[in-house]
């Protein structure tokens, strides 16, 4: 296991929508969209009209973290985003450094950032805020600390996960699909 700071390895809300035409349509990510790695909704405007907290954009995969209330566990990973989607500023971004690419698996960082208790600390410190509703900035998880396996096992972990993450998506899906009984 070899530890990793988390501002040591990714690069925190890398990408953003500066010297982008403000005339191009976009698909905006607010935070209360985005529970649990599951997107309800996209809203679609042209850049110029979209909040002013529409800025983040994101890269091949993207964890996506909100700042503001974490026990409400609005995440996501990203892994091929399309090009449209802009995300809220109460997000962080992160994105891996290229120079740890063979060392960390993003999904497998993903999920130790989603861990129930992760969660829960990352919402004690977020009481503990000057605001007045429950929030992080960006050092709160920048400055966290993770053991790594090898990558190899990594992958391993993740992908056990993932797969059985898009079997969830997949039912959820075809139950949604499904003809109601008469």
């Amino acid at each position: 296991m070899t530890k990793y700071r988390i501002k040591d390895i990714c690069y925190s809300n890398k990408l953003n929508v500066k010297g982008i035409s403000k005339d191009v349509p976009i698909r905006y990510l607010d935070t209360s969209s985005l529970t649990d790695g599951t997107v309800s909704e996209y809203q679609n405007f042209i850049l110029k009209d979209a909040p002013c907290r529409a800025q983040r954009l994101l890269e091949h995969d993207t964890i996506v973290y909100s700042m503001v209330r974490p026990n409400l566990c609005h995440y996501g990973y990203f892994e091929r985003p399309d090009n449209d989607i802009v995300v809220s500023t109460g997000f962080i971004t992160l994105s891996l450094n290229p120079k740890y690419g063979l060392l960390i698996d993003m999904k497998y960082l993903y999920l130790l950032l989603t861990q129930p208790k992760m969660t829960q600390y990352l919402h004690s410190i977020a009481q503990n805020a000057v605001s007045s509703y429950p929030s992080l900035v960006p050092s709160d998880i920048e400055n966290l600390v993770f053991d790594f396996p090898n990558y190899r096992k990594q992958l391993e972990i993740s992908s056990i996960f993932f797969n059985i993450d898009r079997k969830i998506a997949l039912n959820r899906e075809i139950n949604r699909n499904l003809p109601l009984a008469a």
